[in-house]
């Protein structure tokens, strides 16, 4: 495990870290390590000496690094990676601070949450990247900021001094996720993405990472109304092999999270630039959750490739110990507690970095449902009040919801949707939970919201309207994925560095100006249901993948039998996971909840693009509640 944690605070407050310390080593069962000790500055880590973790000092400048960085980083001059030692990048990183201050950092790219402690000013900085790939935590107490990159640490080290925040838990269980920084606990906050937090003991200040894009004076310069289809399959090329050089260890093996078309390509353009790729993929006892083609790309590639086997115990368990390790919940936990597994067996079997697809779908027009769902939502319809209210009386009847589970959920929300105005209703088009189901949920007074979930659209969709209907609903995917926890998480556990050439900001922000048309395009193609139309012919032409490996049929990655063993072995275990939760529920309906409807089994079988349904609700609530159980231990 690898976390960071300290305090900071004015001259003659007591230190409140011996609580933090205490705790660390009851969560991890690994002893703390004294990094910097100062007169009113106190840093303490938790290691297992992988990739992600490293620190230094220098001229009473204090730096730590959780995270990876990706080249280019200013002046460095080692025939070295920065990604491959993180003590040496701390050191570098520290140089770059005292030579040009904060400003540094907008010059760096990757994922990191970094802290710096100026012993000469007595200032210190929490910084983190503004993909929000990584996170920082932060509480005042007494005079005295608090910081951790672990938020379940930090909740359960101060049970005595906060109390829950329930005031957004209404928008939490529809969506999935807390808007803007919020926390599950009252005056904790989260740091802002891309911004920097300074504090001097008196005053918080807090700066903007204004993050250049690398790729300013090279690929952003694509004028795509001029290029022909292969000049453009040319420039995709060149910057997905220049992102993923950026993002290479000088390591010569390496891994690759395997699953569908996305990773395969990594793997290959790994294969390309020299590395010796291992490919790792979770697999189930049931064949048909399996993903396909692994053995075409591993005989195209001649590389080993490791099978991990995901069972019933190992979700259990995920769920029950979720909060330590993952920094936020999700509907998909199957999909984050696995990626974990196989970065535990990635750093047993000695390798350190590893690469995935995860992005693809968000930046080259993928992910077919959320395709459907932006051309349904911006189809030119407005259901009035009118008709909707009484829609929404008769639905309130329990029988409906007993008789649909998730697709009661579903149609509400097309309803619901149609109601509101763009961009709102194009944003976030998946719900978990629907108003209705909450207050059938939640037993006794339910809590004041500080904003109502219109208010909320509201703010979130500002200064979006000019995004197309396709990019504003992946943008709203990207709110709700699982991703970015799972990516931060898995490897804060096991020390295994995670890139994704597709994450990378150059790549990204090319990727976002590339024009839908060439992602999608009317005409019919090969990639007419996966989208990714251009990324695929590059593969194609540059010989990066077997024609099969590239066209095959979209598997979801959170894909899994979660749906059976809810409602059959795990059951017990999940209720009792779900005591952590705030309030008390109503373990009828959350029973009810688990048993698969005949609509719902009907719905997997020919609406949805996976098969997972009577999961979704009860997968927020357990990890949910493994979160708010630190005011409980």
């Amino acid at each position: 495990m690898n976390v960071i944690f300290g305090t900071v605070f004015a001259a003659g407050k007591p230190k409140p870290l011996r609580t933090l310390k205490e705790q660390a080593c009851r969560q991890f069962s690994t002893p703390t390590e004294d990094l910097f000790a100062r007169q009113n500055f106190s840093m303490c880590r938790v290691t297992d000496n992988g990739a992600v973790l490293g620190s230094a000092h220098k001229d009473q400048v204090y730096l730590t690094l959780l995270g990876t960085l990706a080249a280019p980083v200013p002046n460095w001059s080692e025939a070295l990676s920065p990604l491959d030692n993180p003590n040496n990048t701390a050191e570098h990183l520290i140089n770059l601070y005292l030579e040009q201050g904060l400003p540094f950092l907008d010059q760096i790219h990757g994922q990191y949450a970094i802290v710096i402690f100026n012993e000469k000013t007595g200032q210190i900085f929490l910084a983190v990247d503004k993909a929000e790939l990584r996170s920082l935590f932060y509480f005042y107490l007494d005079g005295q900021l608090i910081f951790s990159s672990n938020q379940y640490l930090l909740a359960s080290s101060l049970k005595d001094r906060t109390t829950y925040d329930r005031s957004h838990e209404d928008f939490f269980l529809i969506y999935g996720f807390l808007p803007a920084q919020k926390t599950f606990f009252e005056g904790m906050k989260s740091l802002k993405p891309g911004s920097i937090l300074q504090w001097d003991g008196r005053e918080e200040v807090v700066h903007e990472i204004h993050e250049l894009d690398p790729w300013k004076t090279s690929f952003a310069q694509t004028h795509w109304e001029s290029i022909d289809e292969d000049e453009a399959i040319d420039v995709v090329y060149e910057a997905f092999m220049s992102a993923l050089k950026d993002q290479c260890t000088s390591e010569k093996r390496v891994a690759v999270l395997l699953g569908g078309f996305d990773s395969a390509l990594v793997a290959s353009a790994l294969n390309r630039l020299g590395k010796e790729v291992e490919t790792f993929t979770f697999c189930y006892e049931d064949q048909n959750f399996n993903q396909a083609h692994i053995d075409t790309l591993q005989n195209f590639l001649r590389q080993k490739h490791h099978w991990v086997t995901i069972t019933e115990g190992h979700l259990q368990e995920g769920l029950e110990n979720y909060a330590p390790h993952f920094n936020r919940p999700t509907n998909w936990p199957n999909y984050v507690i696995q990626t974990k597994v196989l970065c535990d067996e990635i750093r047993k079997q000695g390798m350190r970095f590893c690469y995935s697809g995860d992005g693809c779908d968000g930046v080259f027009l993928g992910y077919p449902v959320v395709h459907l769902r932006s051309k349904l939502f911006s189809a030119p319809i407005k259901i009035p009040k009118l008709i909707l209210d009484p829609i929404l009386y008769f639905a309130q009847f329990p029988l409906w919801e007993r008789l649909g589970g998730h697709v009661f959920t579903v149609v509400l929300n097309i309803l619901r949707s149609f109601a509101r105005p763009w961009p709102e209703r194009g944003y976030l088009t998946l719900r978990i939970f629907d108003e209705i189901g909450i207050k059938r949920l939640r037993r006794g007074k339910q809590p004041p919201q500080e904003l109502s979930l219109d208010d909320l659209l509201s703010k979130l969709t500002y200064g979006l309207e000019s995004l197309t209907p396709a990019r504003l609903a992946y943008l709203g995917k990207g709110a709700i994925s699982p991703n970015k926890v799972k990516i931060a998480g898995s490897s804060d556990s096991s020390g295994v560095a995670i890139h994704a050439p597709y994450m990378h900001a150059g790549m990204a922000n090319f990727a976002r100006r590339i024009p839908d048309t060439l992602c999608r395009p009317a005409e019919e193609s090969e990639s007419r249901v996966t989208g990714k139309y251009i990324l695929m012919k590059m593969a194609e032409k540059k010989g990066l993948l077997p024609y099969d490996c590239i066209y095959q049929k979209k598997v979801a990655a959170v894909d899994a039998p979660i749906d059976d063993w809810y409602e059959g072995p795990l059951k017990p275990g999940l209720l009792r996971v779900m005591d952590g939760l705030p309030f008390s529920f109503n373990s009828r309906y959350v029973e009810q909840m688990m048993h698969q409807k005949v609509l719902e089994k009907l719905y997997k079988k020919y609406l949805a693009p996976d098969q997972l349904c009577s999961s979704h609700t009860i997968s927020l609530l357990c990890t949910y509640a493994s979160f708010t159980q630190a005011l409980k231990n």
